[in-house]
């Protein structure tokens, strides 16, 4: 069973949730770094450099197989 994150963590997750939709018009549940992904799986310029910059500084952040299944809150 999957360990709840602290409650630090679900803060950030959350007010990463709220300038996904407050900045670019993302969906409710998702970050940043989800709709960078999907942007740039569309071919979406802002998404490509989004996800090169994150991947940076966090490797595989934004991961680019079309199967990943991401995980929310983990």
């Amino acid at each position: 069973m999957p360990q709840t994150p602290s409650y630090l963590r679900r803060v950030f997750l959350s007010f990463d949730m709220f300038l996904n939709v407050l900045l670019i018009g993302g969906e409710l549940n998702e970050t940043i770094s989800r709709h960078a992904t999907w942007s740039a799986k569309q071919g979406k310029r802002w998404g490509k450099i989004l996800v090169k910059i994150l991947n940076f500084f966090i490797k595989d952040h934004c991961p680019v197989d079309d199967d990943y299944d991401f995980p929310l809150g983990v």
